[in-house]
């Protein structure tokens, strides 16, 4: 089952690739030659670590950056987002994080982590045991992504040589993604922890075959603002032919539910 699961996974990353290719080949002068240059994945920049290089680059960077750089480890987010800010809530058992939607306002997915399940968790509950408010909340930012991503690059080569010379603060991204794809969890979480509104565009983050396996990152809960779709993300909708002198009333747009991840609760 596992191998079959991977299987399927590289599959639709392959598939992905070749409709960039196919998009690529429609916009081009066909009497010209073209070349082109295959995009370097970070899906595969970490392939050649230890399983536990997250944890090894942990410890090894200094904070502010080590706050933001577990923040990224357990929620996949990108560098952007963490621009923006993610709001952290520790509880007596649990500790969630809430990552905001940079181009829908008032949209956000979050994550809960029972306490002492995850050695990322642990490492990042002691590292802010002293800044959070009253009310257990601390957010973490990060003031250009540019600059935290080259922090991480070069934290990496220190630690693991020329290996790791392709990390980036989006390797991170896509090593949660594995693990989410690893750990068992359901397509649909999948596709909310990575904050995609279409299920098939998960195939493009991560990979099942690079998950830690047993070991992988299983948030205890998972949910989001957005309702993941399911299907063809570019295929057109059905056309129907409306009479004129129809009137049949339109439907009401349902207002979404407010989800407990917010950050303004």
């Amino acid at each position: 089952m596992r191998h079959d699961a991977a299987l399927l996974d590289e599959l639709g990353g392959y598939l992905i690739e070749i409709r960039r290719l196919v998009e690529v080949a429609g916009k081009v002068d066909s009497r010209r030659p073209v070349t082109i240059k295959r995009r370097q994945s970070k899906r595969k920049s970490f392939s050649r670590l230890p399983a536990n290089w997250r944890d090894v680059m942990a410890g090894r960077m200094r904070k502010p950056n080590r706050v933001a750089f577990l923040t990224e480890c357990l929620t996949g987010c990108r560098p952007e987002e963490l621009r923006r800010g993610i709001v952290i809530k520790l509880t007596t058992n649990d500790l969630g994080l809430i990552v905001k939607d940079p181009a829908k306002k008032g949209q956000s997915h979050g994550f809960t982590y029972s306490l002492g399940d995850e050695t990322l968790v642990t490492l990042l509950v002691d590292l802010l045991k002293d800044d959070f408010d009253a009310s257990g909340r601390f957010t973490v930012t990060i003031e250009s992504p540019k600059t935290y991503s080259q922090c991480v690059k070069e934290a990496a080569i220190r630690e693991f040589g020329e290996i790791a010379k392709d990390i980036s603060a989006y390797s991170l991204h896509h090593a949660a993604a594995s693990d989410f794809k690893a750990s068992g969890m359901s397509q649909d979480e999948i596709s909310i922890a990575l904050g995609h509104t279409w299920g098939e565009t998960k195939n493009s983050d991560g990979s099942y075959s690079q998950g830690r396996g047993a070991s992988a990152l299983r948030p205890k809960a998972v949910e989001g603002t957005k309702r993941v779709k399911n299907g063809p993300k570019h295929s057109p909708a059905p056309q129907s032919v409306k009479s004129k002198s129809s009137t049949a009333p339109k439907p009401s747009k349902a207002r979404p539910k407010p989800s407990p991840f917010d950050a303004s609760t």
